[in-house]
C-alpha cells in the first residue's frame, strides 16, 4: 500500500494565487520581463524567416516593437473596459 498523503495547503495554486503574493518583491520587475522576452521571440524568429542574414538585426528590433506597441495598445484597451464595466457595475446595472 502506498502511504497516504495530505497536502493541507498547496505551494502555490495559479489563478487563485497569483505570483505576486508568492514573490511580493517582483511586483516592481515583472513587466520587464516582456521586454528580453519578446526581443529573444524576434530574433529567433526573424532568424528563420530572413532569407539574408545581415538584415536580420533590423527586422528583429522592428519586430520587437511591434509586439511591444501591441501590447500596450491591448493593455490600455483592457483597461479603458475594466473601468467601464466596474462604472457600469457601481451606477447599480450589474
Amino acid at each position: 500500500m502506498l502511504p497516504e498523503c495530505t497536502l493541507l495547503v498547496p505551494g502555490f495554486i495559479p489563478l487563485v494565487d497569483p505570483l505576486y503574493a508568492a514573490v511580493p518583491h517582483l511586483t516592481v520587475l515583472w513587466m520587464w520581463f516582456l521586454l528580453p522576452l519578446v526581443a529573444i521571440i524576434s530574433v529567433v524568429y526573424q532568424t528563420v524567416r530572413q532569407p539574408e542574414l545581415h538584415k536580420m538585426p533590423r527586422a528583429a528590433l522592428w519586430m520587437s516593437i511591434k509586439i511591444l506597441v501591441a501590447f500596450a495598445l491591448i493593455g490600455i484597451g483592457l483597461n479603458i473596459l475594466y473601468n467601464l464595466v466596474t462604472a457600469w457595475h457601481a451606477a447599480g446595472h450589474g
